[in-house]
């Protein structure tokens, strides 16, 4: 009987967690219409497919946990100066959410934005170079690697770039606003 009741009594959950290497992006604190809380925010441009054409899929974060949180900040200043800074990621919770182009050459059109939490940063590097995590962050025997285990990731050198025909950074928008005006 205890065990049934035990059963019942527990929250249960399933998890969707997406993980990989990206670009890290448009990190910002987001302040609600509505009031309340504000909280911190980011986009990663995950890169997926070949290594010799690669594609991304990109994901509007919102940071959860204090590690999470802290590495995300520690790399803010790089992401603002516009140098390239790739991270391991766990992404979880992901849902498409629809929206309005605001301006730009789809204004007024429909697009599907793919929203979650992210909930880790396993490694980072900026313009190549490996930046050390808080150790809290580096858990299970785990260091900071390279690349993902099952892919093999090329960072750019100073003026190369990897982005199909060298557009610049993946997911990186010109200025404070993207095509939808949002921040």
């Amino acid at each position: 009987m205890s065990g049934q009741s035990q059963a019942t009594n527990e929250s249960s959950y399933f998890d969707l967690h997406v993980e990989g290497v990206g670009y890290l992006n448009r990190v910002r604190t987001v302040k609600p219409k509505a009031g309340g809380q504000g909280y911190l925010a980011c986009s990663v441009s995950a890169m997926r497919g070949s290594t010799d054409d690669v594609a991304y899929t990109k994901f509007d974060c919102r940071v959860s946990g204090a590690d999470a949180q802290a590495i995300v900040r520690q790399l803010e200043a790089d992401v603002n100066a516009e140098k390239r800074v790739i991270i391991g990621f766990r992404i979880s919770d992901i849902y498409p959410e629809t929206f309005t182009y605001e301006k730009g050459e789809r204004q007024g059109q429909a697009g599907v934005s793919l929203k979650g939490r992210l909930l880790r940063v396993k490694f980072a590097k900026v313009n190549g170079e490996s930046i050390p995590l808080p150790q809290s962050a580096v858990k299970d025997g785990e260091h900071a690697p390279a690349c993902s285990t099952k892919t093999e990731v090329r960072v750019a050198t100073p003026g190369e770039s990897l982005s199909p025909k060298g557009k610049g950074l993946p997911g990186r928008s010109r200025g404070d606003r993207d095509e939808r005006g949002a921040a």
